[in-house]
């Protein structure tokens, strides 16, 4: 019969514990990550459902101001159009003209 040290059986032990542990904390983890994907999948779709409604009434006010007539909401059409040239540099620049 074969016998193992004392410290041998320790230091098996604590691996084992070690080893253990680190299951655990694998286990332990990846039960959060599937949660708060899971939760953050339900965030996405009410988010994109906000989306989706906000993209539906700027498409009809479009649909409104497409089918406006400016003529009637007292606007002409201009006799002349002009257009004013660059006189100098932007006034946020510092380069030379």
């Amino acid at each position: 019969m074969i016998t193992l040290p004392k410290k041998s059986l320790f230091y098996l032990a604590v691996a084992c514990a070690s080893g253990f542990m680190v299951y655990v904390a694998l286990f332990v983890s990846a039960l959060y990550f599937a949660s708060s994907t899971t939760e953050y999948l339900g965030i996405a779709r009410a988010t994109e459902a906000d989306v989706v409604a906000l993209e539906t009434e700027y498409y009809i006010a479009i649909q409104k101001l497409t089918k406006t007539n400016p003529e009637e909401l007292g606007y002409v059409t201009p006799r002349k159009v002009v257009y004013v040239e660059v006189a100098g540099a932007p006034a946020l620049s510092r380069a030379e003209r």
